[in-house]
């Protein structure tokens, strides 16, 4: 990748992790100033709560059901949603990632309580793999919080990265030569406030999404202003 610095408000690159797995944080992606609110205000109207009790860590020495305790939904913007389309050119120039290799955004909201427990993103087990997660967050980490952070507990050492509003945490799932990176396991550490934590994420897929996922179910929610409750 290329490594990108900037002043002002312009996106640039801080690298995370020395060796595995590989993380690095784009400051700025998303703009404080209309666009974080701008999703959110989309993705309210359709969160639902989720308690996740999927075994994401199967096949693998560590698997265990993985708990989680949040709202989300998914969008669906088209290239007609300008705000949005603006966030993912800018996302696919800086990180070079193909627009037809991402996925719909998932909007989650961690309340008081919300954690999300160590788990993968991409398994061989799943029918596509999802090389590379994309995760901004959406609100600052309110003053004394403790909690709400993300962490990559198998990193050496371990990562744990506070929330920062419009700043992108990107990590690979896969390995150089394909297949899961066990590195890459991570969670979302329980919210202690009364604050809620806003993210949105988007996953980058090996192989190009098909027609189906990049035009027609965009389409079809359209009539529900682009959003698909979790």
């Amino acid at each position: 990748r290329v490594r990108i610095y900037s002043g002002g408000d312009r996106p640039f690159f801080e690298d995370v992790s020395a060796g595995g797995p590989m993380v690095y944080l784009i400051h700025n992606l998303m703009s404080g100033d209309g666009e974080v609110e701008h999703v959110i205000e989309k993705a309210k109207k359709s969160l639902r709560p989720y308690t996740g009790d999927a075994d994401y860590l199967h096949g693998t020495d560590a698997t265990a059901p993985s708990k989680a305790i949040f709202d989300r939904t998914y969008l669906w913007p088209t290239p007609l949603h300008t705000t949005f389309q603006a966030i993912t050119d800018r996302l696919t120039q800086v990180t070079g990632f193909p627009q037809e290799h991402l996925g719909p955004w998932q909007v989650n909201r961690h309340g008081k309580g919300g954690w999300h427990a160590p788990h993968y993103d991409s398994l061989k087990s799943f029918h596509h793999e999802q090389s590379a997660t994309v995760m901004v967050f959406l609100d600052d980490a309110p003053e004394g919080e403790q909690g709400g952070g993300l962490v990559f507990p198998a990193a050496d050492p371990p990562i744990k990265i506070l929330p920062k509003k419009g700043m992108a945490v990107v990590w690979h799932n896969s390995g150089p030569e394909g297949g899961l990176d066990d590195l890459s396991v991570h969670g979302e550490l329980r919210i202690l406030g009364d604050a809620a934590k806003y993210t949105a994420k988007r996953w980058v897929y090996a192989q190009p999404r098909s027609w189906v996922f990049r035009a027609a179910l965009p389409a079809l929610f359209t009539l529900t202003g682009g959003t698909a409750p979790g």
